[in-house]
């Protein structure tokens, strides 16, 4: 019998929201030698090729152009954008004809969420495949979690500071428009998957968030702030955030005279006050109303309860955010000499709220190595 080489041909574009965009082409006639659709998956889960000729789905696959494995049947797709191109080689003879192929398609949803793509679009320096999947998978671990469709549901600002690149760090995750990204004063060092390191004396971010004018989910008397510390600091009078006014404080003071100091929309003799004698943790304030009752800390899952003092809250500062320092109306106070992973704001976070977002954050950490919450 002489031998034929079948070839059959698959085309996949992805286009910029991950649907998958088909070319068919038929370069055939008469064959019933056509691939079957595969199942829908989202990155980076495999994708099954089959052909509807008997006992040919199993080793013959190849791929022809593009990103990816194919082993066996099994295609395994990479993070990247791409057309690819698969193929079915089959040794044998169809009936009378030869040098004949048909095109098909199979299903593939390449899944990125909005927000990656947003976050994509502002970098100059592109991330890594590796960086952008893990980026991904937080952000769409923290909607799942939270059962939102978009970060901004929930979180007025989310800066992820332990990207990959000190661009990509300062961005919010929830939208990367220029307005709403951190700024850097005097340097802060930026390490890759670790965030950013302050020198205690004259660096910080700037948050560009001042939540009594733009605040959304943040409010006065619904409203959360959380921080990923990733280095324990000595003693002394140093936030990791914060704002003042003349009339009300907002910050995250971990390690003052062996205390955990969080205020929030208060005077400053309202605040929740917790023994500490460590900073490499991940730091939570919150609050559900107005009474001094309303307010919590958490310290990784352990909730931090004890409030000294009873004023009810008296306002939102009106004043940007300062990261690694505390913004004393536009005078900077306080500065903090450790690395910052995250930070976000948000509205109300329950216990078990705090325990999922504390979860997704941690995961990522761990995946690059970097995770310090046991």
């Amino acid at each position: 019998m002489k031998k034929l080489i079948l070839v059959l041909l698959a085309f996949i574009t992805l286009n910029s929201f991950g649907q998958s965009v088909y070319t068919d082409e038929n370069y055939g006639s008469g064959i019933a030698f056509s691939l079957l659709p595969g199942t829908t998956v989202e990155y980076p889960n495999t994708i099954t090729l089959r052909s509807s000729v008997s006992g040919e789905d199993s080793t013959k696959w190849v791929l022809v152009k593009g990103y990816g494995t194919i082993t066996g049947n099994v295609y395994s797709p990479t993070i990247a954008d791409d057309t690819i191109q698969v193929a079915l080689v089959w040794y044998g003879k169809v009936g009378n004809y030869s040098d004949s192929a048909y095109s098909d398609t199979v299903t593939y949803v390449y899944g990125f969420e909005f927000e990656t793509y947003e976050l994509l679009g502002s970098l100059t320096t592109p991330l890594s495949d590796t960086a952008i999947f893990k980026v991904n998978r937080l952000i769409k671990m923290l909607k799942d979690s939270i059962a939102i469709d978009t970060l901004s549901e929930f979180f007025d600002r989310f800066f992820l500071l332990a990207n990959e690149t000190a661009e990509s760090g300062v961005r919010d995750l929830c939208d990367s428009l220029t307005s709403r990204r951190c700024t850097a004063v005097n340097s802060p060092t930026f390490n890759t998957f670790e965030g950013f390191t302050f020198n205690g004396t004259s660096n910080y971010l700037n948050s560009n968030f001042n939540a009594y004018t733009q605040g959304i989910n943040y409010t006065l008397n619904n409203c959360a702030i959380g921080v990923y510390s990733r280095t324990n600091v000595s003693f002394g009078l140093k936030a990791l955030v914060g704002v003042k006014s003349i009339t009300s404080i907002i910050s995250m003071i971990p390690s003052y005279n062996g205390n955990t100091s969080l205020l929030l929309n208060t005077l400053s003799t309202c605040a929740v006050v917790v023994s500490n004698t460590t900073t490499n943790a991940y730091f939570l304030v919150t609050r559900n109303g107005s009474a001094y009752t309303n307010i919590v800390g958490y310290k990784n899952t352990t909730a931090l309860t004890n409030v000294n003092g009873t004023s009810s809250t008296v306002g939102i500062p009106d004043y940007k955010f300062y990261v690694g320092a505390r913004n004393n109306a536009n005078t900077t106070e306080n500065y903090w000499n450790g690395q910052i992973s995250c930070i976000f704001f948000s509205e109300y976070v329950t216990a078990e709220l705090n325990r999922k977002i504390l979860n997704c954050i941690e995961y990522f950490m761990d995946s690059n190595g970097k995770g310090i919450v046991p």
